[in-house]
């Protein structure tokens, strides 16, 4: 929760957005975004990292699993990371093959927490793997 974090890679602010990708989303959606000091203003970054994030999810199919690995390491390296000859993986076996870290413990925390929050929201029955997750070809 710190609109002024830096990450070593250059992700900025609340959501940790790369410049470049600011940039492309601002463009995209017409917000006023003109240098990388603006992703250091909370009501910049939410808004352009929402955004963000919900190209992804569209990109993705709803997609948690490969919007957040998207989000975090890059829309292209979530696409490469997928099955490519043709053999359907369960779910935990993409997650697990994630060769970077951060991404893979990105992903689980995503996933785990957004089960915790319908339960504190009082979902009846919080859903941990949704039916298009569970359709998919990993």
């Amino acid at each position: 929760m710190n609109p002024k974090a830096k990450s070593p890679v250059g992700a900025m602010g609340l959501m940790q957005i790369m410049p470049e990708t600011a940039k492309i989303v601002s463009r995209k959606y017409g917000v006023g975004y003109s240098k990388p000091i603006d992703l250091l203003r909370p009501e910049v970054n939410v808004v352009l990292g929402t955004a963000y994030l919900r190209d992804l999810m569209n990109d993705f199919g709803g997609n948690r699993i490969f919007t957040s690995a998207g989000y975090n390491a890059g829309p292209r390296r979530a696409l490469r990371w997928q099955s490519t000859d043709g053999v359907c993986r369960d779910l935990a076996t993409y997650v697990e093959n994630i060769p970077f870290n951060e991404t893979r413990n990105y992903v689980q925390k995503v996933v785990f927490y957004d089960y915790m929050y319908q339960h504190l929201l009082g979902v009846k029955e919080p859903v941990f793997i949704y039916e298009n997750e569970k359709e998919n070809c990993y």
